[in-house]
């Protein structure tokens, strides 16, 4: 009998076999929209449909899987209106690194997605998991280095292992209240991450797992779970942005390596026993610079517990540390600061600075011990006489420059000053005979004795509207001076304020003007044209002008005051003395033009508002001289804010010989696209074309 048995189980073996090909045979692959789906047309199957890739992985053509998808791709509930999409195969969309960036919208009859369906997909830059989704595989977003938004549904219990490892572009994450296990190294290496929050409330995290959170060097906020009783090793290892932690009450264990080489500066442990953990917890943090906040009645507990008692300062919560202020006289970094109690700095001079070089740039706070202080204050002299100092940027904490603080920096080319600064003292920067340049802030309202004496370099100074007396040998002896200029307010000027500036052509003295000091001008032999804007002649010595040459220099005075200048004392010893053409702005053509008392023009604004020229459009073209009142007047500059706002302008053509383009000069011409750069010139302001398509 046992023949006719094993043929019988023979043949319904072979039976099996024909059903099982033939069942294989009926599963359809079908594309939907760029997108592969595939099912089994049988008749006693489940009407479901599944999305997988375009090509197989273990195909050459692999690497070009998906490479045409691009844009909002939206997976649909079901194909042909007959089989449901429940899930995503794994690999589906895996190693998409060909063609466009694209997203992806789940419909909510997706109930799982496989192992790696996104691993390495680098175009995938968003994504909505669907409420209802009940499993993901381990790597489904491993490497998608363009991810930068992702939403987690509530249907969801477990992020595995190495979900979002290598997402580097991940900005935060909002879990849902359904998450309470995050798996091994699920957000590893995300670099761009800051922030781990819930989705409108607590999240229900139970266990975070081995390096989940390793190496988010970005990540400085992450909210726990009221629920967490375990976090794995290395969990927050280099991630150096987080200084502030509270840990909740059921937390159990805390693996090795959990914190190391993290940011901490405070933690928080709701704990009410401390929990045994490994010095190795906390490896290559300075505990003894951090501060631990315990539950009241805990502290003891802790300060006499393993490694917790390491921390440098243990308090209550809610209680407020009491460690004294440090004051004195501190070196810190390459500086020496007088500290005081009211957490301010004072920068001092010491014989230490002697040995300083090249940039040297003055924080605007300093921290000693576990307190931070604002520097506001500079020592007299501070660095004076430190030759080998080549540049220096001050914070905008300071507002003052002490006296003689940087007197005979001979190597001083640049200087940044504070955006606050209100007193720039006594021979700050007398000597600095490398200074070429330097802006003065707006706050500006005070400067002292021969500040800027001796700086033989200095080209040009504009001296900001708050400054009311340009106080005696200002710019004295700055040999290569040959612009100035000097604002509405200032109404004296100080003895040699002036003198020995020997590039110094012409000089415009403002309105407000009443009185100019002794041997102001004394060694201006190149003077070419003085012009006074005010209508009664400031008062000036017999000395005011010496050694200027007064018979060729022109003076040029307010309309009906020549005769008041010629018999004014020192004045009267100018013999060209006109009214001509002095604090004129004429329209010229479409443009406006300020002309200057030594036959030069600027051109300038129409309204300095937001209809400042709005009816130019197109090509302009600045002249080169304009004829009025018969003088002739050369345009050598572009003032500043002349072409303001003018989003019409397209072109513009400048004089061939040029000398300056002022501060904001073509600010906000944003249509602006072709000007012509004169090759004579001297002065291109850093602002002249901001907001412009040109020069940023």
């Amino acid at each position: 009998m046992k023949k006719p048995i094993l043929l019988f189980a023979a043949l319904c073996c072979i039976l099996s076999l024909l059903t099982t090909q033939k069942a294989l045979a009926k599963l359809v692959t079908v594309c939907y929209n760029g997108v592969y789906y595939t099912y089994s047309d049988v008749d006693n199957a489940d009407k479901t449909a599944v999305v997988t890739c375009q090509y197989e992985s273990d195909t050459k053509n692999f690497d070009y899987n998906y490479s045409g998808l691009s844009g909002d791709v939206v997976i649909p509930s079901k194909i042909s209106n007959i089989y449901t999409v429940t899930k995503i195969r794994y690999f589906a969309f895996g190693y998409k690194k060909q063609g466009g960036v694209f997203n992806v919208t789940l419909p909510s009859t997706i109930e799982k997605i496989e192992y790696s369906a996104f691993s390495n997909a680098t175009k995938l830059y968003s994504i909505r998991l669907n409420e209802g989704l009940k499993e993901i595989g381990d790597y489904i977003f491993n490497g998608c280095s363009a991810l930068t938004e992702v939403y987690i549904p509530s249907t969801l219990k477990e992020i595995p292992t190495y979900t979002f490892n290598g997402c580097t572009s991940l900005p935060a994450i909002a879990l849902s209240a359904g998450i309470e296990f995050i798996g091994e190294r699920a957000f590893a290496g995300c670099t761009a991450l800051q922030s781990v929050k819930s989705q409108g409330g607590a999240n229900n995290v139970k266990t975070i797992g081995e390096s989940a959170f390793g190496y988010c060097t970005s990540l400085y906020d992450v909210r726990f779970s009221n629920g967490l009783t375990s976090i794995g090793e290395y969990a927050f290892q280099h991630c150096t942005k987080l200084e502030n932690l509270s840990l909740p009450a059921k937390l159990a264990t805390i693996g090795d390596f959990a914190f190391s080489y993290s940011g901490l500066k405070t933690l928080t442990v709701n704990m009410t026993t401390p929990i045994n953990i490994n010095a190795n917890v906390f490896n290559n943090v300075d505990l003894s610079q951090c501060t631990l906040y315990v539950p009241k009645g805990c502290k003891d507990a802790y300060k006499n517990a393993d490694v917790w008692k390491k921390f440098g300062t243990i308090l209550e919560i809610g209680e407020v540390p009491v460690e004294p202020i440090a004051t004195g006289k501190q070196k810190i970094g390459d500086l020496w600061y007088d500290l005081h109690e009211d957490l301010t700095a004072k920068l001092l001079w010491h014989n230490d600075n002697k040995a300083l070089t090249g940039a040297i740039k003055v924080p605007a706070t300093v921290t000693f011990g576990k307190y931070t202080y604002t520097v506001n204050e500079m020592d007299e002299g501070v660095f004076s006489k430190c030759s080998n100092i080549t540049s220096v940027t001050l914070p905008n904490t300071i507002t003052e420059i002490s006296a003689e603080a940087f007197r005979y920096c001979t190597g001083l080319t640049k200087v940044t000053l504070p955006a606050a600064l209100t007193t720039i003292g006594k021979t700050a920067f007398n000597g600095c005979t490398a200074l070429q340049n330097i802006a003065l802030p707006a706050s500006l309202t005070e400067i002292g004795r021969y500040a800027f004496g001796g700086c033989e370099s200095l080209t040009s100074v504009t001296i900001p509207s708050g400054v009311k007396i340009v106080s005696a040998g200002s710019f004295y002896h700055c040999f290569k001076l040959a612009k100035v200029t000097l604002p509405e307010g200032v109404t004296e000027i100080g003895d040699q304020a002036f003198a020995g500036c020997y590039a110094l052509t012409t000089l415009t003295l403002p309105a407000s003007l009443k009185s100019l000091g002794l041997l102001v001008f004394y060694g201006n032999a190149e003077m070419v044209s003085l012009r006074s804007l005010s209508q009664i002649v400031p008062t000036a010595d017999n000395t005011t002008f010496n050694s200027m040459p007064v018979s060729t220099c022109i003076l040029y005075v307010p309309q009906g005051t020549k005769d008041a200048y010629a018999a004014a004392e020192g004045w009267g010893h100018f013999t060209n003395i006109q009214e001509k053409g002095v604090n004129e702005k004429i329209k010229y053509g479409p443009l406006y033009y300020q002309l200057n008392e030594n036959g030069t023009a600027y051109v300038t604004y129409e309204t300095k508002d937001a209809n400042n020229y709005k009816d130019l459009s197109g090509e302009i073209t600045v002249e080169d001289k304009l004829i009025y009142h018969g003088f002739e007047y050369k345009v050598n500059e572009v003032g500043i804010d002349a072409f303001n706002g003018c989003t019409g302008i397209t072109k513009v053509n400048l004089p061939l010989i040029m000398d300056e383009i002022s501060n904001r000069a073509f600010k906000g011409c944003t249509n602006l696209a072709e000007v012509n750069i004169p090759s004579t010139l001297s002065f291109l302001m850093n602002t002249a074309f901001e907001d412009t398509k040109l020069f940023n």
